[in-house]
């Protein structure tokens, strides 16, 4: 089994980068995002943070969590 994307610690980007939300995240729930020409699981990148992202609203990927993206506002 390949666990090189099987992580517990957070892996930031050397620079934000934007992608757009295809379903709503909030603080208690992850939602999707169109990233790079591909769709993933998108998670608030800190959990105190308040704000919802709906479907079309650009956002920042500061880094992933194995597979699901960690964004924020832009």
């Amino acid at each position: 089994m390949n666990t090189r994307f099987l992580t517990n610690k957070p892996q930031f980007f050397p620079t934000p980068m934007s992608g757009v939300i295809t379903v709503t995240v909030t603080p208690t729930q992850k939602g999707r995002i169109h990233f790079q020409g591909s769709f993933y699981p998108a998670q608030l990148v800190e959990q105190t943070m308040s704000d919802e992202f709906h479907p079309g609203t650009t956002v920042q990927v500061f880094g992933r969590l194995g597979i699901t993206l960690l964004i924020g506002p832009v």
